[in-house]
C-alpha cells in the first residue's frame, strides 16, 4: 500500500468516523449518552483483538526494542512532577489539580490512535512496534492513576482495589489478557498467518473508527470556555513538550539509526498524542472534576485529528 493511500485511508477514518458521530448526535439518530458504552464495547471486544495480533505480528529489530515500553514508563512518570508543578499554577482546588495531572500522564497511544498512525506510517510492524511500546500504560493508568487520585479525594479507590476493578471491568480485563496473550504468541507461537496480517488491515482502522465516531457522539465544546487557559498548556504540553522529551529519551537510550528509524518513529507519534479516555474513567470513578478532564481530552482529541497529517509528516523526516 503506498504512502499516499495510507494517508487517505487515515483521513477518511479519523475526520469521516469523527464526522459521522457528530453528525449521528446533531440529527438525533444516537444520544450523546451513547458515546461511552460504544466507546466501552470497542475497549472489551475489538481493541483486544487488535492488540493480540499486531503484537503477534511484531518483527522484533533487536533487542534494543526494549527501550520503547522503557520510554513509555518514563514519559507517564516525568508527566507526573511536571503536571503537578504546572498545576500549582493553574488550579486552586485539588478536585481540579488531580484530573489535569492524570490528563497530562496518559495520553492514546494505543490503537485507537496512536498505533493507529504509526499503522498508517510503517504498516503491520508500526502497530506492532507502537502495541509493544504501550505495555507499561494499562498497568500505570490502573495502580498510579488511581493513587493520584487517591491523594486529592478522601474515600478514593487504593492501588489494590484499583487493581481489582481493573480485573472486574471487562473493557480494562480484556485488553491487558490481550497483551498477554499477544506476547506468549510473539514468544512461542510460529510466524502470524497471512490471514492475520490481512486481518489487521481491516481491523486496526475499524477499532480507531469505533473509539472516533464516539467521540464525534459526545463532541460538545460548551464547556471549553471555562478551561481556556488549561486547554492551551496542555495542547503545549501534549504535543511539543512531551514529542521533544520523547525524541531526547530515544536519543539517549540509542534508538536513532537502528532499524531504518522505525523506532524512533514510534516514539515521536506516541509521545505526540492526545488525552487517553482512560484519565476520564478514572476521574470520573474518583470523584474529580470531570467536566475539566471531559475539557481536556475533547479539545486535545479533536485537535489530535487535524494535527494528524503533521505527525505524520515530521515522523515521515526522521
Amino acid at each position: 500500500m503506498s504512502p499516499l493511500f495510507k494517508t487517505l485511508e487515515g483521513v477518511l477514518v479519523i475526520v469521516g468516523a469523527l464526522g459521522l458521530g457528530y453528525l449521528a448526535r446533531h440529527r438525533g439518530w444516537l444520544s450523546a449518552e451513547r458515546s461511552s458504552p460504544i466507546s466501552r464495547a470497542g475497549l472489551t471486544y475489538l481493541s483486544p483483538v487488535v492488540i493480540a495480533l499486531v503484537l503477534w505480528a511484531l518483527v522484533l529489530p533487536g533487542w534494543s526494542v526494549a527501550a520503547l515500553p522503557v520510554i513509555c514508563a518514563l514519559l507517564i512518570l516525568l508527566a507526573w512532577p511536571l503536571s503537578s508543578w504546572l498545576g500549582r499554577g493553574l488550579f486552586s482546588a485539588p478536585r481540579d489539580r488531580a484530573p489535569w495531572i492524570l490528563c497530562s500522564m496518559f495520553s492514546n497511544q494505543g490503537t485507537t490512535y496512536g498505533a493507529f498512525l504509526c499503522y498508517l506510517l510503517l504498516g503491520v510492524q508500526g502497530a506492532a512496534l507502537a502495541s509493544f511500546f504501550c505495555l507499561p500504560f494499562a498497568p500505570l493508568v490502573y495502580l498510579l492513576g488511581f493513587y493520584i487520585a487517591g491523594r486529592y479525594v478522601e474515600g478514593a479507590l487504593s492501588p489494590w482495589a484499583a487493581l481489582g476493578r481493573v480485573f472486574r471491568a471487562s473493557y480494562s480485563r480484556n485488553p491487558l489478557l490481550a497483551t498477554g496473550l499477544g506476547l506468549l504468541l510473539l514468544a512461542f507461537a510460529p510466524r502470524l498467518p497471512l490471514f492475520g496480517h490481512r486481518a489487521i488491515e481491516v481491523l486496526v482502522p475499524l477499532d480507531a473508527a469505533i473509539q472516533l465516531f464516539a467521540i464525534g457522539l459526545s463532541l460538545r465544546l460548551s464547556r471549553v470556555a471555562a478551561y481556556l487557559r488549561p486547554v492551551v498548556v496542555m495542547h503545549a504540553f501534549k504535543f511539543l513538550l512531551l514529542p521533544l522529551l520523547g525524541l531526547g529519551m530515544a536519543w539517549a537510550l540509542g534508538l536513532w539509526g537502528q532499524a531504518n528509524h522505525e523506532m524512533v518513529k514510534v516514539v515521536f507519534i506516541a509521545a505526540c498524542t492526545p488525552v487517553a479516555i482512560l484519565s476520564l474513567v478514572v476521574a470520573q470513578v474518583s470523584g474529580l472534576n470531570r467536566h475539566l478532564a471531559n475539557s481536556l481530552w475533547v479539545t486535545t482529541n479533536l485537535f489530535a485529528v487535524v494535527w494528524a497529517p503533521v505527525t505524520l509528516l515530521i515522523a515521515r523526516s526522521l
